[in-house]
């Protein structure tokens, strides 16, 4: 029994090692679709917690639906976020973030109706048209002298020349440029932060393919200038087989040409190129025309300033030697792209050359000029969700050339705690480490965001229009201070300008109280706007709400800490073992539960580790892992205990009886190998003077009534739930009470009810024969009970269920008394002690048995008690 309990723990943990090898080596082979299941329970793990705790200084200044109905449709123009600065400012907000980009310049506004009013045109006009005219009328008449002729032209030049000066003056008041208004509030504010945009290439082969497109730019470059009249079936095969088509390539080859052209001579005309190229299509070209030139612009101006640090645009135009319009206007947008992106890398980028897993960019995209350099920082606003597009991580630093931008929310905290980041700053491939504090990261740098609760649910909001509303408010009221008592008398507007102070001053202290010392983030939130990203509590989440989220993770130290790999793989095989030794100790139901239970329990404990400690780990593979698991093992067990049952029902089939055999198979060790010690009854029986009987027939004759015979007393041994042990020529060998026995005291009864139930089938036999005209036969049968070995006697190879000792040898010699008396069923005394309520007896003689002392008293069983004759087995 240990044997095989040893046996079935090694088989059933083996297997379930095997099923968490089969789980790790698929969660590397699939890891898209394993990595999309464990996100999904990562979701749901935030599902079913509760919020955390929020920063009380932070506030979303929405530009909601009400405030795109107040304002006007998006996008806003500029000088309405100056106001929205400016009063916020005045609130006393600690910060202000803009989710907003700010990477192109507005067209100047003019105020048409003020500008004509102004210049006051027609009055003017019409002014000079009559004094001109009066001149010239009386100077033609000659009742002016010349002198007085010229005088009045000096009259007509300085009234010219001082409507000259209004014009100009009244231009400059009636034209807006709110790209400066708006730069202007950011200086005065001193505490705004703006956001740009990075193309970012996050994904291994988009980084090998740009490394490959930059390359084979400069591969065809090169040959392009040793191969002037080259074309692409003339290039070598290392420049054909690339992960690029040849369409692609065609084109990148074209822009080579393009390119050393251009670089020979900047002033060659797009007439002159397309005719070197032997192109036709000028529209087609001119794209890459202008497009190639200012690169190479952008290429000589890096050049120029390394030589002259802080080159100024004139000088560039003059080092460059450009003297065509359309060129030194391409220039100039190329000079204010570089200036910018060389101020945003002076004053935001961050020299860090170890840290080569961070997210790449290719592009930036900065606010413009005017702006960049008023706002007290600036930081990118990516935020790239995972492949199943759900926001879960916000890469806290992006690598662009040779150096790291920090996102927007961390810029804010940077500046907030006084860090230098190129001396406070120390990154780890599990770490953000800012002078003690420890942010963990993974080895992109990207930070699991501790999503604090639902959009409604999270922070405080205000909408755009209310800040707005006060501004218009203040103005308001500043407008009518400067009425004169007169002129309010007249318009009636004292109860009005009381009105407008009462509202200013709740709606003052109102946002006042909101607004002070909070970090106001502003961003687009209206339906309707895209501006929606899914996060795992959320489908459609304001993307804005990312930065506050990113905010609340850091300063309130609410981090998320994902388990490492190695971790993760020793719980699998924990859990594996863990199921394989359930498995091993209980029945199949029991196994079940326990798989059930572990499963639970390693779910709850993942949701518990997540709520109360942040922790992340896997829960995708220890679940797949104990699943696996079960169903391997049960698949064994079928497998195995179908072979043994096949070998059961093959072996036993023919010997015991449907009952008996299903108990065997619910529990096979009764057919243990060397058997167990118990109290049985052996039933022997055997024909009468058959040696004689077989000499006066024919073999096929007396095999014939043998198999008879044996089959009808088989039949009532099976009956009453005996094992047929074996036929010993004409004798049969019955056991009761094993392999298995419905009531461990009712072997005897059996053996007994069988005995006479055989005899009188016995007769039944006899009368058939007759009537046949077959010489009958006629039986003896000797009972026994007592303690014997039963099981499979014999060897590994060989065996056979049956018993062995006394009590049997007994039960033979018991069978053989039968011909001394004459009689046809002798039981010894220790079966009679079991049915002696039973069977009406005989007693006979005592014998003398080997190995015992005393004479065993034989009893010949006469027949059934009446009240038992009708009871059936």
């Amino acid at each position: 029994m240990i044997l095989k309990l040893k046996k079935k723990y090694i088989a059933h943990i083996s297997i379930a090692i095997l099923a968490a090898s089969i789980i790790t080596i698929s969660s590397l082979l699939f890891s898209n679709l394993y990595e999309s299941f464990e996100l999904k329970t990562i979701d749901l793990r935030f599902q079913l917690r509760r919020a955390i705790p929020q920063k009380q200084d932070i506030l979303f200044v929405e530009m909601d639906q009400e405030a795109i109905e107040d304002m006007g449709r998006w996008p806003w123009p500029r000088d309405i976020f100056a106001h929205i600065i400016d009063t916020l400012k005045a609130l006393k907000a600690k910060a202000i973030l803009f989710d907003v980009t700010f990477t192109e310049p507005t067209q100047l506004v003019v105020d048409r109706e003020k500008l004509s009013i102004g210049l006051g045109l027609k009055e003017n006009k019409k002014i000079i048209q009559d004094f001109i005219a009066d001149t010239k009328e009386a100077f033609t008449q000659g009742t002016v002298s010349p002198s007085e002729a010229r005088d009045s032209l000096d009259q007509i030049n300085e009234g010219i020349e001082l409507w000259g000066e209004a014009i100009q003056k009244t231009f400059y008041e009636t034209i807006k440029d709110n790209d400066l208004i708006l730069a202007e509030a950011i200086k005065n504010a001193g505490n705004v932060y703006l956001g740009y945009h990075l193309e970012v290439i996050h994904m291994a082969k988009d980084i090998i393919r740009n490394d490959a497109y930059s390359r084979l730019k400069k591969q065809l470059i090169d040959w392009a200038e040793k191969n002037p009249e080259g074309k692409f079936i003339d290039l070598p095969h290392h420049l054909k087989n690339t992960p690029f088509s040849p369409e692609e390539t065609i084109l990148l080859l074209k822009r080579a040409n393009i390119y050393i052209l251009l670089n020979k001579n900047l002033e060659l005309r797009l007439e002159d190129l397309a005719q070197a190229l032997g192109e036709g299509d000028l529209t087609d070209l001119r794209a890459h025309y202008n497009d190639v030139k200012g690169q190479i612009f952008k290429e000589r101006l890096e050049e120029a300033s390394k030589k002259t640090p802080g080159i100024s645009f004139k000088e560039s135009v003059w080092e460059l030697g450009l003297f065509i319009p359309a060129d030194i206007q391409l220039l100039k947008e190329q000079y204010q792209s570089y200036t910018l992106e060389e101020l945003f890398s002076k004053n935001i980028g961050i020299p860090y050359s170890d840290k080569e897993d961070f997210l790449l960019a290719i592009k930036l995209s900065p606010p413009i000029l005017p702006l960049a350099k008023e706002a007290k920082g600036a930081g990118y606003l990516n935020a790239i969700g995972d492949k199943d597009g759900t926001l879960r991580k916000v890469p806290l630093f992006v690598r662009y050339k040779d150096k790291i931008y920090p996102h927007i929310a961390l810029k804010l905290i940077l500046d907030e705690w006084g860090i230098n980041p190129k001396e406070d700053l120390r990154i780890t491939p599990q770490f953000l480490e800012i002078r003690g504090t420890r942010i963990p990261v993974d080895k992109k740098g990207l930070l699991f965001v501790n999503w604090a609760d639902k959009w409604q649910d999270s922070f405080e909001h205000l909408s755009c229009s209310e800040v707005y509303r006060l501004w218009q408010l203040k103005r308001n009221v500043e407008e009518n201070l400067k009425l004169s008592p007169e002129e309010i008398e007249a318009g009636n507007l004292k109860e009005t300008l009381v009105d407008d102070k009462n509202k200013l001053e709740e709606a003052d202290n109102k946002l006042g109280s909101l607004v002070k010392d909070k970090i106001c983030i502003i961003g687009l939130t209206a339906p309707g706007t895209h501006d929606y990203t899914p996060i795992p509590l959320q489908p459609d989440y304001p993307a804005v709400g990312t930065h506050a989220n990113v905010l609340n993770t850091i300063l309130e130290g609410n981090y998320l800490y994902e388990a490492d790999s190695r971790m993760n793989l020793a719980i699998i095989f924990i859990i594996a073992i863990l199921t394989g030794i359930c498995a091993a100790l209980f029945s199949p139901v029991g196994s079940a539960i326990a798989s059930f239970l572990i499963l639970s329990l390693y779910s709850l404990l993942c949701i518990f580790l997540f709520k109360e400690k942040g922790l992340l780990v896997d829960m995708v593979g220890p679940l797949s892992t104990v699943i696996l698991s079960y169903v391997g093992i049960v698949s064994y067990n079928f497998a195995t205990e179908e072979k043994e049952k096949r070998w059961i029902r093959n072996a036993f089939g023919h010997y015991v009886s449907k009952n008996v055999m299903e108990e065997i198979l619910k529990d096979p060790s009764k057919l243990k190998l060397g058997g167990e010690r118990k109290e049985l009854t052996v039933l022997f029986s055997d024909i009468r003077s058959f040696t004689t009987y077989s000499e006066k027939y024919q073999p096929e004759e007396v095999v014939a009534i043998l198999n008879e015979y044996l089959d009808e007393m088989t039949k009532v041994i099976l009956k009453h739930n005996g094992t047929l042990d074996k036929y010993v020529g004409d004798e049969i060998m019955a056991i009761f009470g094993a392999p298995a026995a419905s009531v461990e005291t009712d072997h005897a009864q059996r053996a007994v009810a069988t005995a006479l139930d055989m005899l009188k089938r016995l007769k039944e036999l006899q009368e058939k024969w007759k009537t046949e005209g077959k010489e009958s036969l006629d039986i003896g049968i000797g009972i026994n009970t007592g303690p014997m070995l039963v099981g499979n006697i014999g060897s590994t190879e060989r065996m056979d269920y049956t018993v062995i000792g006394d009590a049997v040898n007994l039960g033979a010699r018991i069978e053989a008394l039968t011909r001394n008396y004459n009689n046809h069923l002798i039981i010894s005394e220790f079966t009679y002690a079991y049915v002696k309520d039973m069977v009406e007896v005989k007693q006979l003689d005592s014998v003398k048995v080997k190995g015992k002392e005393k004479p065993v008293m034989m009893y010949e069983v006469l027949n059934l008690k009446e009240e038992f004759k009708d009871v059936k087995d």
